[in-house]
């Protein structure tokens, strides 16, 4: 019963990381703000912390996924709209998922 939980658990925080990919990645696209380079970066990074989360190694997942808050939060400090709002709803997921780890 503890291990099927603790997949459960697993495979909604992987869903979690990739809905905030999928926002992040939308939400930067329609601002002109951003960076050659960042969503490179930015993909890089919720790599890694699926690579960590899926070695358990829960500490460096937290970590990269907090990167990955601070990266999306300065995102929305840039857009506009809804882009803005998505962005921050990402940010505050993110935050949610880093402590949750």
């Amino acid at each position: 019963m503890m291990k099927r939980r603790v997949f459960q658990r697993s495979i909604v925080l992987l869903i979690v990381l990739l809905i905030a990919t999928i926002w992040a990645t939308a939400a930067q696209a329609q601002t002109q703000a951003t960076r050659p380079g960042e969503q490179g970066e930015l993909d890089q990074l919720f790599k890694k912390a699926r690579e960590n989360f899926l070695r358990k190694d829960f500490k460096d997942a937290a970590a990269d996924i907090r990167k990955e808050q601070a990266f999306v939060k300065q995102e929305a400090g840039r857009a506009t709209g809804e882009a803005k709002q998505t962005l921050m709803t990402s940010a505050q997921e993110l935050n949610k998922l880093a402590e949750e780890l």
